[in-house]
């Protein structure tokens, strides 16, 4: 099974659950299932992501009272952030993988990962640039 999902979010039992040689819910052949399993990308989820002080909202403060000896917390992701943040952080090429696979199906990725929009426009919003400009260089981060 490669990107497949049961009847409910959390069932283990129906279309897609347990089936050999399926991709986003599909019957393949196994040469076309091992084909896709090649050219998948290696799949690693953060399960946590560092916060620095200056970033913690009043509540992450308030939970993380040691927030100040060491400068930030260790935030935990859920599931479902823990795939957002791979989707974000992920090369072009990875994302392409798995959209031109010829099988994907938004609904069913969805389901597994919770992103809903994987056609949007990546945005540069936090993202350090530069730009030279009549040979003057100018770093900026985009808000």
């Amino acid at each position: 099974m490669l990107f497949c999902l049961g009847t409910d979010k959390y069932v283990s039992s129906g279309e897609g659950y347990q089936k050999s040689y399926r991709v986003f819910n599909k019957d393949v052949e196994k040469s076309e299932w091992e084909k896709v399993k090649s050219s998948m990308p290696k799949i690693e989820l953060p399960l946590t992501h560092w916060i620095e002080e200056k970033n913690m909202t009043g509540d992450e403060k308030k939970s993380n009272p040691i927030h100040g000896e060491i400068g930030g917390y260790l935030k935990v992701l859920p599931y479902e952030g823990s795939w957002k943040a791979w989707w974000d952080g992920a090369a072009e090429k990875d994302k392409d993988a798995i959209l031109n696979c010829g099988y994907f199906d938004q609904k069913v990725f969805e389901g597994i990962t919770g992103i809903k929009d994987v056609y949007a426009a990546p945005t540069l919003k936090g993202k350090k640039v530069s730009v030279e400009l009549d040979g003057v260089k100018y770093e900026a981060i985009i808000i």
